[in-house]
């Protein structure tokens, strides 16, 4: 189970109750990491939003959205496969620059 909520005081309530359920995926790191980890989707958002007005009038709509969608997918993989926490990161900030 990924912790896609860092901040949050449920989770880590629920991590204590339910430490059976829980599984740390990349062990090891600080809260601050994590929180860089989540937080990179919400850098990669608003550059995507910047560049995709750009990208439809040089490249047309239809071009435009195929790039929005294989980088989708290569973030995914990305995310999927990720083997360390910086990956993820890029991961996440690539798949927010896809959804901008």
């Amino acid at each position: 189970m990924y912790c896609l909520g860092v901040t949050s005081l449920h989770l880590l309530l629920a991590s204590h109750l339910f430490s059976c359920l829980v599984k740390v995926v990349f062990p090891g790191h600080s809260t601050t990491e994590w929180a860089v980890a989540v937080g990179a989707f919400a850098i990669g958002g608003p550059l995507g939003s910047m560049v995709a007005g750009q990208l439809a009038d040089s490249w047309g709509r239809r071009h435009a959205m195929l790039f929005c969608t294989y980088s989708f997918a290569a973030g995914g993989l990305l995310l999927t496969f990720a083997p360390n926490i910086i990956c993820l990161a890029l991961a996440r900030t690539i798949l927010g620059f896809s959804s901008g």
